[in-house]
């Protein structure tokens, strides 16, 4: 390929050609382009034109900052990665070993007074953690005016309403006999729900997550089909846990872009706390002084 050249004070200057930085965008390519026209060729070599000097070393400052830039976030968005994929399989950790204490505790209790009890413990601790994260100034999408506090208090409460009817679900599925393992793999198939539900919001899913939605039904079968194509009462529980939370997903896919997702998270907990008294007084504790008495005393054998 043919070289281009620049005349200047009638010297030609050869400049790369385009084929050598073709790993540049056109951005970069100029500013080499800059670089090139302000050398000019006095006696055999190659020297800075005085009066151009500092525009040709600003232009290649900001060639050398665009390319760092673009190093730092291609680093950035790499650890990120890695660092995110972690906590989702720390939260599924979590999130499996938590149906042996679910299920005895629906039992010792009630199962809408579990709820209620745990959804006000996860609430009160993300206070001091939203209080610690603002003063190290790690929060993101603090609320600034009242529209952005309205969009948050909006999204606690919806999400914490769907929260309460998907773990409500969850929790009698286990109090009416399915084992933790079962219950726990009858509401990890949100991951059906999710892509389905999806499209009718618009969001695509790629080829694998209808792969791995097949494998799912598959497993769904061979777990929960035994001698007849039937569903025990509580399996029924748990599927439309599933539902419930596919549907909490979604939600919070909506709003966690537009508020700080902790401070959503503590209203949510709050909001599904107190829907869950409602059911634990009519329910666990039977509206009445002789089922309170009866309920209470079951506090003192959750150790046992």
């Amino acid at each position: 390929m043919a070289k281009q050249s620049h005349t200047t004070n009638g010297s030609a200057l050869a400049v790369p050609p385009t084929k050598e930085i073709s790993a540049q965008n056109v951005e970069s390519q100029n500013l080499l382009v800059f670089l090139s026209i302000n050398v000019i060729n006095v006696d055999g070599n190659q020297k800075i034109h005085p009066n151009r000097q500092n525009s040709a070393q600003n232009a290649e400052i900001r060639l050398m900052t665009e390319i760092s830039n673009k190093q730092r976030k291609s680093e950035f968005m790499k650890t990120s990665t890695s660092r995110n994929s972690f906590l989702l399989v720390l939260t599924a950790f979590i999130w499996g070993i938590a149906f042996v204490a679910q299920s005895k505790g629906g039992h010792a209790v009630g199962p809408y007074t579990f709820n209620c009890i745990r959804s006000f413990i996860g609430g009160m601790i993300l206070i001091p953690a939203i209080q610690l994260l603002d003063r190290a100034q790690l929060t993101s999408r603090r609320p600034s005016n009242h529209a952005e506090e309205k969009t948050l208090i909006v999204g606690g409460i919806i999400c914490g309403a769907v929260l309460f009817v998907a773990s409500s679900l969850q929790q009698l599925g286990l109090y009416y006999g399915s084992s933790a393992g079962k219950a726990g793999f009858l509401t990890a198939c949100y991951i059906i729900l999710v892509p389905i539900l999806g499209i009718f919001v618009k969001k695509k899913c790629p080829l694998s997550v209808w792969i791995s939605v097949g494998i799912t039904v598959m497993g769904l079968y061979l777990l929960c089909v035994k001698e007849s194509l039937s569903f025990q009462f509580s399996d029924v529980l748990l599927l439309l846990c599933a539902l419930g939370f596919a549907i909490h997903i979604i939600v919070i896919d909506h709003f966690s872009p537009l508020v700080d997702g902790v401070r959503m998270s503590c209203i949510q907990f709050f909001v599904c706390g107190f829907l869950s008294m409602i059911p634990m007084f009519f329910v666990d504790m039977k509206h009445s002084m002789a089922g309170i008495s009866a309920w209470a005393p079951a506090f003192s054998h959750l150790d046992s």
